[in-house]
């Protein structure tokens, strides 16, 4: 079931919490005041992850996760999309990728930077990177919990600039894997499919001054 509750809801929910706390603990409270902002900023951000579920938006997603004992029952996309999110309050950081997009672009190392916010059951946002030292915007990115398993997801991408990502994909998370941790994945995404063979494969990609020459223009 949706959640009814509004952020402004939440937040008040977390000022009423601070002030029951302040009447219940009496002179102590008042003695220990300065304790107050790291006690409401806590609890409303620990309020607010609740509301849009933090942790079911924090993760590593693709068309192969381990871990599943039902892998054989579900469908996911043959194309492989990577994906690594971590989420906070609401707003969402990461990194996603394509195969075809580490083949494209010679300085991402698990793709290029995501960005977007979470509403319900869906986040909104976009890919981008920085090229030429300009941050570009490559392709509008919609990525929803579609089915009763949170997941998995459906991922939408749009005005795709370089033609990178598919148009729609079916992924699921990766219990097994951190997002954006190193020490655990042990190796970057992009760096298997640069270099098959290892480090010594010089396989060549698009310099960045080509790059330069195939983005859209300025508005």
């Amino acid at each position: 079931m949706q959640k009814a509750i509004t952020r402004a809801q939440a937040v008040g929910a977390a000022i009423v919490t601070i002030v029951a706390w302040t009447l219940l603990n009496g002179v102590t409270a008042l003695q220990n005041a300065e304790q107050l902002p790291d006690a409401y900023y806590k609890t409303r951000d620990s309020i607010l992850s609740r509301y849009y579920n933090d942790s079911s938006w924090t993760g590593v997603w693709s068309s192969n996760p381990e871990g599943y004992v039902d892998s054989a029952d579900v469908a996911l996309s043959s194309v492989d999309v990577y994906l690594q999110l971590r989420t906070a309050q609401g707003a969402v950081e990461g990194t996603i990728a394509t195969k075809k997009l580490c083949g494209i672009l010679p300085f991402a190392m698990d793709g290029v930077l995501f960005t977007g916010k979470v509403s319900g059951k869906a986040i909104y946002g976009s890919a981008y990177d920085y090229i030429g030292g300009k941050q570009v915007q490559l392709a509008f990115v919609s990525i929803k919990q579609e089915t009763e398993d949170p997941s998995i997801v459906t991922i939408h991408f749009t005005k795709d600039q370089f033609e990178a990502f598919p148009s729609q994909v079916y992924i699921r998370s990766d219990p097994n894997k951190k997002p954006l941790d190193l020490q655990v994945n042990s190796s970057t995404y992009c760096e298997s499919i640069r270099y098959p063979n290892g480090r010594i494969d010089s396989k060549k990609r698009k310099p960045i001054d080509q790059l330069q020459r195939t983005l859209p223009p300025e508005q």
